[in-house]
């Protein structure tokens, strides 16, 4: 028993060592978005203190409904709960990544 404990501890610890192992900016976490946009790519990011943005084509976006009325200035009342769905789901993944990234430091 005490064997299976230590071996459960070993490899507990050589998984936070190599999650934590990491080349980003430790401040904010960034991933390429599947939302589309006419402009350019989206780009979402997450800071460690929880607040998220994007950026397109360059420009940093600090809300939601500011990247929605720059990549989809036409779209209708669906389309836009649809994007911001899909937005919600990304910066979630991405907060989980930034907390991840604030305990390895």
């Amino acid at each position: 028993m005490k064997k299976g404990l230590g071996y459960l501890f070993f490899f507990l610890a050589i998984t936070v060592f190599v999650g934590c192992e990491s080349d980003s900016d430790p401040d904010d976490v960034c991933k390429q978005s599947t939302i589309t946009c006419d402009i350019g790519d989206v780009t979402s990011c997450c800071e460690v203190g929880g607040d998220c943005y994007f950026i397109v084509d360059g420009k940093k976006y600090a809300t939601q409904d500011d990247l929605n009325a720059v990549c989809s200035p036409n779209a209708g009342i669906q389309e836009l709960k649809l994007i911001k769905l899909q937005l919600d789901a990304e910066t979630k993944l991405l907060l989980q990544e930034v907390r991840a990234s604030a305990i390895c430091q």
